[in-house]
C-alpha cells in the first residue's frame, strides 16, 4: 500500500514558543501513529501570523517585553514554567540575553524557502527558525543570522541576504497575514488538515494522533 499523505495548513509566528510546542507534538502525533503500523506522511504548508507586528525590527530584550506585556509579576513566573513545559516535548527554552523582535523578515524568508523548495527544506528551516530563536537566543530580526539559517538549509546565503534587503515578498506576507485576521484567526499555533478540520493551539501528540487517524478513516 502507497504511503498516505495528509495535508496540513500551520499558521504560526516565529517568536510564538506554543507553535514551537505545537510543531513538536503534531510530528509526535504522527510517529505515535505509525508506531502502530500505520504509514502516514504529512505536508506542510506555513502561513505567517505575528503576535506583536508592532515589535522593532532591532528588538528588546525578551523579560523586558514580557514585563511590559504582561506586567512584571507574570513575567518573573513565565520563564521557569515555560522551561519545564519545553522540557516534557524536548525543548530547552532559554531566556538569558534572548532578544524579542519583529517577525516580519523571518516570514518573508519562510516563504521564500517555501517557493524555491519543498515542504521539507521548509520544515527544516522552521525547525533552525524556533531552535534557533528560542535555544539559542538568535536575533530572529537579524537579517544575518535569518540567511545564516537558510544557508544551512541549503541555500545561497548572499542570496538570501539581497532579498531580505529588498520590498520582495514583504507586501505578499502582509496581505496573509491581513487576510487571516479577517477569516478569524486570532490566535496561533492554528492547524487545519486537510483543509477542514482545524486544531487550535499546541494540544498533546495523543490528540493529533487520534484526529489524524479519524481523516484516515474517512477518506
Amino acid at each position: 500500500m502507497a504511503r498516505r499523505v495528509i495535508n496540513i495548513d500551520i499558521v504560526s509566528d516565529t517568536i510564538c514558543p506554543f507553535c514551537f510546542l505545537g510543531k513538536r507534538r503534531l510530528e509526535k502525533g504522527f510517529k505515535l501513529l505509525n508506531a502502530n503500523g500505520d504509514d502516514v506522511g504529512y505536508n506542510i504548508t506555513w502561513h505567517p501570523y505575528q503576535l506583536d507586528p508592532g515589535l522593532p525590527k532591532e528588538g528588546i530584550p525578551k523579560l523586558q517585553y514580557y514585563e511590559q506585556k504582561f506586567g512584571k509579576e507574570a513575567a518573573k513566573r513565565m520563564p521557569a514554567r515555560m522551561i519545564a513545559t519545553g522540557q516534557e516535548d524536548g525543548v530547552q527554552f532559554k531566556y538569558d540575553g534572548a532578544i524579542v523582535a519583529n517577525t516580519l523578515d523571518s516570514h518573508r524568508l519562510i516563504n521564500y524557502v517555501q517557493k524555491r523548495g519543498d515542504a521539507q527544506k521548509t520544515n527544516e528551516l522552521v525547525e533552525e527558525l524556533f531552535t534557533g530563536h528560542f535555544e539559542n537566543a538568535k536575533h530572529i530580526g537579524d537579517h544575518g543570522a535569518l540567511a545564516d539559517v537558510a544557508a544551512k538549509v541549503g541555500f545561497n546565503r548572499s542570496e538570501v541576504l539581497a532579498y531580505l534587503a529588498s520590498d520582495a515578498g514583504r507586501e505578499e506576507v502582509v496581505s496573509e497575514i491581513s487576510s487571516l485576521s479577517r477569516r478569524g484567526i486570532r490566535g496561533v499555533p492554528h492547524i487545519t488538515f486537510e483543509k477542514k478540520y482545524v486544531v487550535s493551539g499546541a494540544q498533546p501528540p495523543e490528540v493529533f494522533a487520534e484526529l489524524i487517524g479519524e481523516i484516515l478513516e474517512k477518506a
